[in-house]
């Protein structure tokens, strides 16, 4: 993994595939040369996971929040790998500095952004009529596979969105391709 790794870059741990230059990620000089013991990573972890839950925040908010400080987010899977010691030493220890910024910053109370959560607007199960149903079936007889266009004009016909005709016709193909695999029996 590239030694190089930073507070900007934290949030994305490069894969051992992924070549990272020293240009394309400067080391801050409050990062460089601070390395951390085995002890003092966990005592760091273990006062990091109690104070994000005592101001219950979520992993992905400490990410977000890093975001804005550092200007690049660090990612949810990555705070949780940091929580649950799942990093390599040396990454452990790039990212502790970091979370003991956030720790100087949060218990200084110095403007603490505040992070939205983070909610998913759920989508109502889409009711189709039975003259609806029985339109797309004929559509999808002609065109088992619609372009974007055709979906967008089948959308309008039917009054629905796009994407629930189209979801509507993946699973119409997975249907037919479930029907047509023969049944093992053991």
């Amino acid at each position: 993994m590239p030694e190089c790794l930073t507070s900007t870059a934290a949030c994305m741990l490069p894969r051992e595939t992924e070549a990272v230059s020293r240009d394309q990620c400067p080391v801050p000089s409050e990062v460089k040369g601070m390395p951390f013991t085995q002890s003092e990573v966990d005592s760091i972890v273990k006062k990091f996971k109690r104070r994000r839950k005592e101001l219950v925040l979520t992993q992905a908010d400490v990410g977000k929040q890093l975001g804005e400080w550092f200007s690049s987010p660090v990612s949810q899977g990555t705070i949780c790998r940091f929580e649950n010691q799942g990093l390599s030493h040396s990454n452990m220890c790039k990212l502790c500095a970091v979370i003991k910024k956030w720790h100087d910053v949060v218990d200084k109370n110095i403007h603490i952004p505040t992070v939205k959560p983070q909610l998913r607007k759920r989508r109502r199960r889409a009711c189709f009529k039975n003259k609806d149903l029985q339109q797309l079936e004929k559509w999808y007889a002609r065109k088992p596979n619609p372009s974007p266009a055709d979906i967008r004009q089948y959308a309008t016909e039917v009054g629905h969105e796009a994407d629930v005709v189209r979801v509507w016709f993946c699973n119409r193909r997975q249907k037919d391709k479930k029907n047509a695999m023969p049944v093992r029996r053991v």
